[in-house]
């Protein structure tokens, strides 16, 4: 259904598949409602590619530890190596009332905007 709805657009690509199994193929955006369970090892996976912008939906607990400062409960490992490599921010919150069927968490939708190092690939 999808991809009749955005057939026409030449400059887009739909890659359906496990998303930690496929190689990902080169990308300058990346837009996703990942499944939660696989919400670190897949950011992990997208910041081995070069990449100028994400736009992704995550658990919000999840999300707030992306954009978390030093010094916070929430900042550790996957704050410093996100932020190293990209520019993040919390876009929204989603109540879990906003899905169906509703979920028992709210989501929040991060920007990752790439940041310019000489030493990414």
């Amino acid at each position: 259904m999808l991809k009749v709805e955005l057939r026409e657009f030449d400059n887009l690509e739909l890659i359906y598949g496990d998303a930690l199994k496929l190689e990902l193929p080169d990308f300058d955006v990346v837009v996703s409602n990942l499944p939660y369970s696989i919400s670190t090892p897949i950011t992990f996976k997208l910041l081995e590619k070069y990449f100028e912008r994400g736009i992704l939906t995550y658990q919000l607990e999840f999300a707030r530890r992306l954009v978390a400062k030093p010094g916070t409960k929430d900042y550790g490992r996957l704050s410093v190596a996100v932020q190293h490599y990209c520019d993040v921010r919390l876009i929204r919150r989603i109540p879990r009332g906003a899905f169906y069927p509703k979920p028992s968490v709210d989501s929040g939708v991060v920007e990752l905007k790439r940041r310019q190092h000489e030493d990414v690939d």
